[in-house]
């Protein structure tokens, strides 16, 4: 686990205590695409959810980062791009949301969740 997405799920894991409840339990390192490997940093998979969040850490960073290089923004374009066609709604983040903005992060996230997530209706049916 790198140091950003530790610092993502100490946030992930206070956010009630900053006030943001909605934010359901989620899974790390998750699999979405199993023919090309693909994983998504945190996500939260259940039917008709499927939310996402990647961190991008190495666009931001002075070191080596795959994802910096012509090759990596490609892959991650794919990625990205498979993802939407499964039906997935992926939320990317840096260091500065994670440090300077982790309200407004969990705000977004949660309302997101919160759009996608089935109401139920009076006789118990999804609406």
């Amino acid at each position: 686990m790198s140091e950003l997405e530790a610092q993502f799920e100490a946030l992930l894991n206070r956010a009630e205590v900053l006030g943001v409840e909605g934010i359901p339990d989620y899974v790390r390192e998750f699999a979405f695409d199993t023919d090309r490997k693909w994983r998504f940093d945190f996500a939260w998979p259940w039917p008709r959810m499927k939310v996402a969040v990647e961190l991008e850490g190495g666009i931001l960073s002075d070191g080596p980062s795959g994802h910096r290089s012509k090759g990596g923004v490609l892959r991650d374009i794919e990625k990205y791009n498979r993802a939407a066609e499964l039906g997935w709604r992926v939320l990317r983040y840096s260091i500065v949301d994670v440090r300077d903005r982790p309200l407004q992060t969990l705000e977004q996230i949660e309302r997101v969740i919160g759009e996608r997530t089935p109401r139920r209706g009076l006789a118990g049916a999804d609406v």
